[in-house]
């Protein structure tokens, strides 16, 4: 299934389902029956119910994202720092925070009657909970209209953790407009949207503990950038993801990525990098704490979603089809694992194989280019970034396949830009974004 049928089919579902007969849990608490993991159990027929597995949209997005089967969803206290809660002890931690809310739902009241306005925010609740777990999100908080998840665990590394809330931001800008247009059309044209803000908190900064007293608490993060994740969703505008300082220097996002929010005061134009309101530290002076606009399309392009959902990026058309194998070394001809673009960080000098599928049959002759383009403070040490470029050409008809290498040399983000040309004219192309730590 597509990703956007499974984000519709989704959406009609949760918009149509009647709580009182769908619960969450296992067949085994109620009738002694097991049930798999992450199955939605209806108790509406006969007390031993029917199993329905809702994962429409974690099993289209997380292959797009080299995840692998769906999860299980869940709520409240990470599942990392639970064993806080009994001995009532903190810890330090680090952790990605993302806010998200939907803007301008105000007016669903103005049109809507409330059991309907119930329906659709709960349904698009839902959704973003699914696109979220893709991501191997976890939802600490339902605020009415706002989702909090934490993007992180023990089990990988913090930019690891980094990027996926990054992919999952720009993932859920991209369909939740698409759910508007296609689900609540008289919503459209900027009437309804979200905003979303992101930030990283080091292991220094993020200090993990049970809130309240037993019987009432919850285990959650103490830290100024969980705290300013929220401050930044309030900053962007409506359909906007704004990002902070210590997230973009973790994973040295490039500058293309990013633009300075403005605003327009007295006719005049100004900058704001900045948090507002703008604190003061401990020294009694600014915080000056810098925020970012994401360029949430251009990023999206450089997925696996782009070959798969192009209309979400404002591609159209037949799409390359690249395969990217990871090995050791360059004459190694078995590839140990798969990388998808942007979807985790890779280590250094490792040998990359792009296998290239021109999906239609082309007049000759055809040309193959393939530029790197390379961002971040250790390739800017090195003359033209590491830039370079390379092409192939093909003479034969019905040679639709080339292998094109590449190293991992620098931290950050690259690009690998690939062009087909026929007698000369371009026809295809693709932007894959390579993470290296």
């Amino acid at each position: 299934m597509t990703i956007l049928k499974a984000v519709n089919k989704a959406y009609d579902r949760y918009y149509g389902e009647n709580d009182s007969h769908v619960v969450l849990k296992t067949a085994r608490a109620r009738n002694g029956f097991g049930s798999a993991p992450g199955v939605i159990l209806d108790e509406s027929k006969d007390g031993f119910g029917v199993l329905a597995r809702h994962y429409e949209i974690q099993e289209a997005l997380r292959p797009l994202f080299g995840k692998g089967s769906p999860v299980e969803p869940s709520i409240g206290d990470h599942p990392d720092f639970e064993h806080l809660r009994a001995p009532r002890t903190t810890e330090y931690s680090p952790i990605t925070t993302l806010f998200m809310d939907m803007e301008g739902s105000t007016r669903l009241g103005l049109i809507y009657d409330p059991e309907k306005v119930f329906r659709i925010k709960n349904a698009v609740i839902r959704a973003a909970i699914d696109i979220i777990k893709s991501f191997d999100g976890h939802v600490h908080r339902i605020m009415g209209d706002a989702v909090m998840a934490y993007f992180g665990s023990r089990g990988q590394s913090v930019e690891n953790g980094a990027i996926d809330a990054l992919n999952c931001a720009a993932t859920l800008r991209a369909l939740f407009v698409h759910l508007v247009d296609s689900q609540l059309p008289e919503m459209a044209n900027d009437q309804l949207g979200i905003r979303v803000g992101v930030d990283y908190g080091p292991k220094e900064k993020v200090l993990w503990g049970p809130y309240g007293y037993p019987g009432m608490e919850e285990v959650t993060a103490t830290s100024f950038h969980v705290d300013v994740a929220s401050k930044l969703q309030h900053a962007a505008g409506r359909n906007q993801i704004m990002i902070g300082h210590s997230l973009r220097s973790l994973l040295d996002v490039p500058d293309l990525l990013l633009e300075k929010k403005t605003v327009v005061k007295n006719g005049e134009t100004r900058e704001e990098p900045y948090v507002l309101p703008n604190y003061l530290g401990a020294d009694g002076m600014p915080v000056n704490y810098r925020k970012y606009l994401l360029k949430w399309e251009a990023y999206l392009a450089t997925t696996k979603l782009a070959s798969a959902a192009p209309t979400l990026v404002g591609l159209s058309g037949e799409q390359l089809r690249v395969n990217i194998g990871v090995v050791d070394v360059h004459s190694d001809a078995s590839i140990s694992q798969t990388y998808q673009p942007s979807a985790r960080m890779l280590p250094k000098r490792k040998q990359l194989m792009f296998d290239v599928q021109i999906p239609c049959q082309l007049r000759l002759p055809i040309a193959i280019d393939f530029r790197v383009e390379n961002h971040g403070t250790e390739a800017g040490r090195v003359e033209n970034n590491g830039d370079h470029s390379d092409r192939q050409e093909k003479t034969r008809n019905g040679d639709l396949r080339c292998v094109h290498w590449e190293s991992t040399l620098y931290r950050g983000l690259h690009y690998l830009n690939i062009m087909v040309s026929s007698q000369g004219k371009r026809v295809l192309a693709s932007r894959l974004g390579i993470w290296v730590e």
